[in-house]
């Protein structure tokens, strides 16, 4: 049998004679159908149920032809303190990621990426392997190591959502790679930024960590707007061109005070230097029409962080060009450079048929909604 195309998981663990059992799962039914979770680390089981609250989610699921299934394998040191580093005398697939050979490679956000004769891989040195097959797009390994040795990728870019370390691994840089991967394997873009809704309308808001975006989406949600994401908005097209906009739903995370009730949502602007951040667990009731909903987009707003001295919000009408250059920006593709015309095409779609603007938000949470209502009603007239 040709190994270079042996699943470099499997060949990982074989060869180093690691036995791994995973008997924790949990199935979440999300929009696409249905994505179960195996591990053999029941905090990894845990943190995934809080993640994922809003869905219904099982202990024990009948796996169908729709099921996305997600092994992760979490090995600790047994691998030794290197971690998880390329041995072309077992997976040619890791000297391949190494020394840029036969396959496509790509470094993204602290990975490495490649893909040939089906395989697709993904490696952070020297804690995180993924791997799945192209062609079979229900199936994925994750293996997680510790690691003494520091990823060479992670000074210039991190795999990171709402502040998570790269370096050592732990349960929300897992469960982060899950949702993009998620995300990559139902063939959606992704951008950073929240998503709010009304009717049929979607209002992106994006911007830099700590802008504002879950704050000023939650302040939107509190006067009647639907939310659609805190943090990850999924973008579609159609062969005709059509976009659309949806998001993956996540409990939204708030830096500052700790907020239990979106009454008490002003809480969260006065940090004094407490930059951590902390989720809001919104009652089912308010997120259940934001489930498996697509929304028409037709406002971006590209926010800019409060400033204390001021509680005004000044909008700043932006051209479609300026727009582009910042989604682009926001992107979270693993793979960006193996679908990058069609992620072009995709932003260029969204940005000319939407408004954009920025958004420099004051130090109050007043008239925001007032604000928004009447860029939609300058858009639909």
């Amino acid at each position: 049998m040709d190994t270079i195309f042996l699943d470099p998981v499997v060949a990982f663990l074989k060869h180093n004679k690691i036995n791994c059992p995973l008997t924790q799962e949990v199935t979440f039914l999300l929009d696409q159908g249905p994505m179960t979770i195996r591990s053999n680390a029941k905090d990894l089981s845990d943190h995934a149920m809080q993640t994922f609250y809003y869905y219904p989610s099982q202990k024990r699921y009948t796996k169908t032809a729709e099921t996305l299934e997600i092994n992760v394998y979490c090995i600790g040191n047994k691998a030794g303190h290197n971690g998880i580093y390329p041995d072309p005398r077992w997976g040619k697939i890791f000297f391949l990621l190494n020394r840029n050979l036969k396959f496509n490679q790509h470094s993204s956000r602290s990975f490495l990426y490649a893909r040939g004769n089906g395989l697709e891989v993904l490696w952070r040195p020297y804690d995180i392997l993924v791997s799945f097959h192209s062609d079979r797009r229900n199936s994925i390994h994750i293996l997680v190591a510790e690691s003494s040795t520091k990823n060479p990728l992670s000074v210039k870019k991190k795999l990171r959502l709402k502040g998570v370390k790269v370096f050592p691994p732990n349960l929300p840089d897992i469960i982060d790679l899950i949702k993009l991967l998620y995300i990559h394997q139902h063939q959606f873009f992704c951008i950073h930024g929240a998503a709010v809704g009304l009717k049929d309308i979607g209002i992106i808001l994006t911007g830099p960590s700590g802008a504002g975006k879950s704050t000023t989406a939650l302040a939107l949600v509190r006067d009647g707007f639907d939310l659609l994401s805190d943090e990850l908005t999924l973008i579609e097209t159609d062969t005709q061109k059509e976009i659309r906009i949806r998001g993956l739903l996540i409990s939204p995370m708030l830096v500052g005070n700790a907020v239990k009730e979106l009454k008490d949502l002003e809480l969260s602007l006065d940090t004094k230097n407490n930059y951590q951040k902390t989720p809001l667990i919104l009652p089912r009731t308010i997120v259940q029409t934001s489930l498996n909903r697509w929304c028409r987009p037709e406002i971006i707003l590209f926010l800019e962080k409060a400033a204390r001295q001021t509680t005004t919000h000044k909008l700043i009408p932006i051209e479609s060009l300026d727009a582009f250059t910042r989604l682009m920006a926001q992107n979270l593709d693993l793979t960006t450079s193996f679908r990058e015309e069609k992620r072009i095409d995709a932003i260029i779609t969204l940005t000319e048929s939407c408004t954009s603007y920025r958004l420099k938000l004051g130090h109050t949470l007043d008239k925001i909604s007032e604000l928004i209502h009447t860029c939609i009603s300058q858009k639909t007239k």
